[in-house]
């Protein structure tokens, strides 16, 4: 498995995860396409009621508010948050409505362009 890079900005009310590979071999499309805020300084991220918790192994992490940190996570990739699988089908006699696990997965590639 290739090394992973973590990093979590936050800016005001908004938090960005961003996971790559380490060695960068992977095609990112540049800050200036996408056009994203600045980076908040670390007084405001402070400051933010976002708060950014991870794990290192098992990889997890989720998001909590610092006004309330016993509540129940924004969003969560800890085993322990998922539903018990199998999940049975939503509609009868549909087995693609069912769900056999919740992995997280990590895809070397999540766009695919061909030119003919």
């Amino acid at each position: 498995m290739r090394q992973l890079t973590l990093a979590a900005f936050l800016n005001g009310c908004r938090l960005r995860v961003n996971i790559h590979d380490s060695e960068k071999s992977q095609f990112t499309i540049p800050v200036t396409v996408v056009g994203l805020p600045p980076r908040a300084s670390e007084t405001l991220a402070h400051l933010s009621d976002l708060v950014f918790n991870y794990e290192a192994s098992p990889f997890s992490f989720w998001i909590t508010r610092r006004s309330d940190p016993q509540a129940f996570p924004l969003f969560d990739t800890r085993i322990s948050s998922l539903p018990h699988a199998p999940v049975s089908a939503v509609i009868p006699n549909i087995p693609s409505t069912s769900l056999d696990g919740f992995p997280l997965v990590f895809e070397d590639r999540y766009l695919q362009v061909c030119i003919e």
